[in-house]
């Protein structure tokens, strides 16, 4: 059986035979945040996600990522991003947390999944960290607000059921956590997230690794058969700052 390194290996060696001089095409692409709020996503009707396959596992209270009376205060703060435009600053003189309406992007990489919600702030390397997800402060990032926001919707894609399931350790490899299947770490979007193993999570990298890599369409899409996720492993590959994007 073919191992994650071995196909990664292999396909990274393609991807160099083929490589080519010519640089990607630049196209800008706007973003409609409205049509995000309370932290809905279009995406809900259009992709499966497998969760009614996931088997249902018990996460002890205190090992689960956030309480689940949080979910309000997370579709607030995810609304704010969305109202917040460049160049609003909070009390303490900096920028608010908003997401961008508009981004440069390279085209290398075609997908059913639409555009990146990136956010823009203050960040440490892992990205805004939100103390009231979860005591510790360290364990709650910008997605974990995205997932919780999302879960409000009567018509949701990461029900309450699932984020039950998602853990606050991530030691175990088996341990769900919520993974980002555009591989942008500052990305937002509801339809972009998924709750899976961490052991998945960790192979996504690979794949990511290689998609950000691509120089055309064919070679992304030569990656994208050989993914062997699912929902398949995609980039959005956007002109700011790294090490995200």
């Amino acid at each position: 059986m073919v191992t994650i390194k071995q196909m990664v290996r292999t396909l990274r060696n393609k991807v160099r035979a083929s490589s080519t001089t010519k640089r990607p095409k630049t196209i800008t692409v706007k973003i409609d945040l409205e049509s995000f709020k309370n932290g809905y996503d279009p995406l809900v009707k259009n992709i499966d996600y497998g969760y009614s396959k996931m088997a249902k596992i018990t996460v002890p209270g205190n090992d689960r990522l956030s309480k689940l009376g949080n979910r309000k205060t997370a579709r607030n703060v995810f609304n704010d991003w969305l109202s917040t435009r460049k160049g609003e600053k909070g009390r303490s003189g900096k920028q608010k947390p908003f997401c961008f309406d508009e981004l440069e992007k390279l085209d290398v990489c075609k997908h059913e999944f639409g555009e990146c919600l990136i956010g823009a702030a203050t960040k440490t390397k892992s990205g805004l960290r939100f103390v009231f997800m979860n005591k510790k402060g360290s364990d709650s990032y910008v997605h974990h607000v995205s997932a919780f926001a999302n879960s409000t919707n009567e018509d949701c894609i990461h029900s309450v059921e699932m984020l039950e399931t998602v853990s606050s350790s991530k030691k175990d490899s088996e341990a769900r956590t919520i993974s980002h299947l555009c591989g942008n770490g500052g990305c937002s979007r509801p339809g972009h997230l998924r709750i899976e193993k961490k052991s998945v999570n960790d192979e996504r990298t690979h794949c990511h690794f290689l998609l950000r890599r691509s120089q055309s369409l064919h070679q992304s899409e030569m990656i994208r058969l050989a993914c062997p996720h699912t929902p398949k492993c995609f980039v959005n590959i956007y002109k700011i700052n790294k090490p995200y994007y």
